[in-house]
């Protein structure tokens, strides 16, 4: 799996409708997209180590049945992980 900077990544209002994700070490992203997009964008952004860390626990600990709902959310969810990974 490729390598992304350690969370947690926090997002901060820089003006002019420009936020920063950060991490404790250094500058992620500059998100500037018109608001109100622009921070939902940033703090989707600065919960992705999270969010990927969850996912791979869900996969990797959630006993899936034999349903098509259930087949198909886990590879949905083994997808996203994939892709983050590239």
């Amino acid at each position: 799996m490729t390598q992304h900077t350690k969370g947690p990544w926090e997002t901060e209002e820089i003006g002019g409708g420009e936020f920063e994700v950060n991490s404790k070490l250094h500058n992620i992203a500059t998100v500037s997209v018109h608001p109100p997009q622009c921070e939902a964008n940033a703090r989707l952004l600065a919960a992705a180590p999270e969010l990927l860390q969850a996912a791979i626990y869900a996969r990797d600990n959630v006993c899936v049945g034999s349903s098509p709902v259930e087949r198909n959310a886990w590879q949905y969810l083994n997808d996203a992980i994939t892709k983050a990974a590239r």
